[in-house]
């Protein structure tokens, strides 16, 4: 070791390998059932629109929203409230 990385190891410590950890698929997924039930009424609109026909353009979010939806086959129409959507989507880890 030469005079500099044993001072900047002095100072800063030894250097430890970075650990990547990722995140748990079923929290990516609860948090996605998370941010449709908080956004009820526009997941219900978007998809209404879409139903129609009448759906021109979305932003980012709502994109997110609808192919998360589609991936999951899930039907919208069949939960009256966002509490409802999340009893029947929520998982939880085994």
């Amino acid at each position: 070791m030469n005079s500099q990385q044993h001072f900047f190891q002095a100072f800063f410590g030894p250097q430890q390998p970075q650990i990547e950890q990722r995140v748990p698929e079923y929290i990516v997924y609860n948090e996605a059932i998370l941010e449709i039930a908080n956004n009820w009424t526009c997941v219900q609109d978007l998809m209404c629109k879409f139903r129609e026909g009448k759906l021109k353009a979305v932003d980012n979010l709502e994109q997110s929203w609808f192919n998360f939806i589609s991936r999951n086959n899930i039907d919208i129409t069949k939960y009256q409230t966002e509490v409802e959507f999340i009893q029947a989507f929520w998982k939880i880890p085994a």
